[in-house]
């Protein structure tokens, strides 16, 4: 029985040699990709972060923007409706001599 076991255990340690192989050099080299993804899981941990901080910079300068529109939007409202009012005015002639 100890010598099956011994035959058991190589075979499994050679399978994950192989996978190891596999996943962490072979398919990165025919990706094109870093070598060894499974250590590199705190530069992927912060490169999320990078991507959030990003996006959530990209949302604060849109919704500055939508602030900014919504008050241009605004002041062109208030400008339209003084022309309304002063063009609802009768017109003034000047008195003639």
């Amino acid at each position: 029985m100890g010598l099956a076991t011994l035959e058991i255990l190589e075979f499994v340690f050679v399978a994950l040699l192989i996978s190891f192989t596999v996943t962490q050099v072979i398919w990165p080299i025919v990706r094109g990709t870093a070598l060894c993804p499974l250590f590199r899981r705190r530069s992927r941990e912060l490169e999320r972060e990078l991507i959030q901080a990003g996006e959530d910079v990209q949302t604060k300068e849109y919704t500055q923007q939508i602030a900014r529109r919504r008050e241009e939007a605004a002041r062109l409202d208030r400008s339209a409706e003084e022309i309304r009012r002063q063009a609802a005015k009768p017109p003034t002639y000047p008195d003639w001599p």
